[in-house]
């Protein structure tokens, strides 16, 4: 999917618009963060600062790299998480769509499972219950990330890349 939006953004406008739409993603994910971050009581300078400081510490890896996508889908998942976590309305039938796409652009789509999991076991701790409706979604998504060319040989091929994060791989 990924490859294809490239293609397309290319044959459009070519190198300044890759930079343009890269760019966009980058911007996009840190608008996210700062949208969910402001949805606690939070210092505006503090959430400036500390908004600052997440970009000059991520902007090596703002090069145009799909990778780029996965920052935006996950920083979407943690906010609509974030939202059910405060009581907010938040609509999360929005998260098989999420991972649809996102697994179908880039591997990293494991990371929203992740902060479903996280989420999930956190609110049952909090709350002593549950949350059926967290869950149901959450199965959900994860049952997306099969729908794409590959099925499941596609998921298992992400979750093959996860040795990668061994500290003793070569691109740890």
């Amino acid at each position: 999917g990924y490859d294809v939006l490239i293609a397309a953004v290319q044959r459009l406008s070519g190198s300044p618009g890759l930079v343009l739409f890269h760019a966009c993603l980058v911007f996009l994910a840190f608008f996210t963060i700062r949208r969910s971050a402001g949805l606690s009581a939070a210092d505006p300078l503090t959430l400036a600062g500390c908004l600052l400081l997440g970009v000059m510490a991520s902007e090596l890896r703002f090069e145009a790299r799909p990778e780029l996508v996965s920052y935006l889908f996950l920083a979407l998942v943690l906010h609509l998480l974030h939202r059910r976590g405060l009581g907010l309305p938040s609509p999360l039938c929005l998260l098989p769509l999420i991972h649809l796409v996102w697994a179908n652009c880039h591997s990293l789509f494991v990371l929203g499972w992740v902060a479903l999991g996280c989420f999930w076991v956190g609110g049952w701790i909090r709350n002593r219950r549950p949350d059926r409706d967290l869950l149901g979604w959450g199965v959900a998504s994860a049952a997306a990330a099969f729908v794409s060319p590959y099925g499941w040989r596609g998921v298992a091929q992400t979750l093959t890349l996860a040795t990668r994060l061994n500290a003793s791989h070569p691109f740890a």
